[in-house]
């Protein structure tokens, strides 16, 4: 019989063991689903913050003309001195009721006492229209022959921009430089082509009186020529 007691108190010392056991993993379980739930709920109050900020940015970055510009590129025309100025959209929405106006002066480091222009685009406004990713638009350029500055004015609704370009032939090629403001002249964007003329500290003469240096143009920052 004393056996017999023994080994029915080892039976219900293991029941109550494997009971334990089960009740501390249920409870484990518990506890990782309660945590889980209280994860989940910070983690979502977390992204609807992210998307809130995100949201806010991009209507800062919109309103100030970042999310989408117009952006100017020189192409030169092969085997003469005529060029080709073609815009384009950066970004992804587009720009409606665009219009340019455009001031242009050849070989502007020696002609530093004349304002930006040319004899057939004096201050001329052009415009646009509606520019997408998928229509861009083009001027032509003629009698290029050493240095160029091209002074740009975009202009849709309530936002502006300015793209301020220097383009110089060198034994390389042509090289531009150019830098484009928003309609409170915040650098959004700039660009200089390897090769293109600098002195030894990297300045570029912007104008014969005027130097840049190209390293030194912030994003964000205020340029006016």
């Amino acid at each position: 019989m004393k056996v017999k007691s023994e080994i029915i108190l080892a039976i219900l010392l293991m029941a109550t063991a494997v009971i334990s056991i089960y009740l501390g993993f249920r409870t484990g379980a518990l506890n990782s689903k309660e945590d889980l739930r209280i994860q989940i709920e910070e983690k979502t109050e977390k992204i609807k913050v992210l998307e809130d900020k995100i949201q806010q940015l991009s209507q800062e970055l919109t309103s100030r003309g970042i999310y989408s510009y117009p952006q100017a590129s020189l192409v030169p025309e092969k085997g003469g001195t005529a060029a080709k100025v073609l815009i384009t959209l950066n970004g992804r929405e587009e720009i409606k009721d665009l219009e340019i106006e455009r001031r242009i002066n050849f070989d502007y480091l020696n002609n530093a006492g004349e304002s930006l222009e040319a004899t057939a685009n004096k201050g001329k406004t052009v415009f646009l229209g509606t520019l997408t990713a998928h229509n861009p638009v083009a001027f032509e350029i003629e009698n290029f022959q050493k240095d160029l500055a091209i002074d740009l004015k975009f202009k849709s609704g309530r936002d502006q921009w300015h793209q301020y370009i220097r383009t110089s032939k060198t034994p390389d090629g042509i090289k531009s430089f150019w830098v484009i403001t928003n309609r409170d002249s915040e650098v959004i964007d700039k660009h200089i082509d390897p090769g293109f003329p600098t002195d030894v500290s990297g300045s570029v003469e912007f104008t014969e009186n005027r130097e840049v240096r190209y390293a030194d143009i912030a994003m964000n920052s205020i340029f006016r020529p």
